[in-house]
């Protein structure tokens, strides 16, 4: 079973971005060892609570060892931000122990990626979960989403109400 730096790592490398953004109270390894290893890549690092998110866009957010530290409304309009604003592509990577469910992640379009469970021997094992946003992947083309089933099929993709 492999380990979140080793998931992260593997999704950096995978997509390649110019502009990270990172959301975390602590340092994430696998994020500096690929900007090190890619110098073109421009990281920005924000530390919440008290944080001012950015006007810019990110081509990948990552929110790791944050949201267990916050307030779950907080969280919940941290991760709605970045969706809404600074990424198409988000990965966050939650403590099973912290309140934050499945479902709170599903209501903001997120898919659970893995789970991983802490390798270190504690007396408090730690299990982990990611999660991820694409915008490619959220809303699905669906099969009956075109003319032929619309009561007017001359008007299909040419008027928004």
């Amino acid at each position: 079973m492999e380990s979140p730096s080793q998931a992260l790592y593997e999704l950096l490398c995978q997509q390649a971005p110019k502009q990270v953004l990172s959301c975390s109270q602590s340092r994430v390894p696998a994020l500096q060892n690929y900007c090190e290893e890619h110098s073109d890549c421009d990281l920005l690092q924000l530390q919440p609570p008290g944080h001012t998110l950015p006007t810019e866009r990110y081509d990948l957010a990552i929110v790791a060892d944050c949201l267990e530290h916050l307030q779950k409304a907080d969280g919940i309009q941290l991760l709605a931000q970045l969706r809404n604003l600074h990424s198409h592509h988000i990965w966050v990577l939650i403590d099973q122990r912290s309140d934050w469910q499945l479902t709170d992640f599903i209501a903001l379009g997120f898919q659970r990626l893995q789970h991983f469970e802490d390798q270190r021997p504690t007396p408090e094992q730690r299990h982990y979960t990611s999660y991820g946003y694409e915008i490619g992947s959220y809303n699905r083309e669906r099969s009956w989403n075109n003319a032929k089933f619309w009561a007017n099929p001359q008007n299909f993709g040419k008027y928004w109400w």
